[in-house]
């Protein structure tokens, strides 16, 4: 889990009812720990994701942009982001509730 393959393709998961399949990072690895460094969640590509450059392989296919977590201290999940070119979700409670995060441009 702490190098650069550290990302799940083809991953399913629920925001509000809505089914999302995408690549999903390990955020605490240490190939992506220091990606996320300074960055903050904005609507994004897969292609744009601060993880891309770093990953062991890519998947072309890829379009429906893309997710990390972390892990809290008991082994849960921490926090879970998803990213797509429209919209940002974060949920904090292993996906009970979703939290649009989505930043406003102005």
């Amino acid at each position: 889990m702490n190098n650069n393959k550290a990302f799940f393709s083809n991953q399913t998961f629920y925001i509000n009812g809505e089914r999302y399949t995408t690549r999903v990072y390990y955020a605490d690895s240490a190939a992506f720990k220091d990606a996320l460094i300074g960055y903050t969640p904005k609507p994004a590509s897969y292609r744009d994701s601060p993880f891309f450059a770093l990953e062991a392989w890519h998947n072309n296919n890829q379009n429906q942009g893309f997710a990390y977590y972390t892990y809290g201290k008991d082994g849960s999940i921490n926090m879970f982001t998803y990213v797509n070119e429209n919209k940002v979700y974060q949920t904090t409670d292993e996906g009970k509730t979703w939290q649009d995060i989505t930043p406003n441009e102005k």
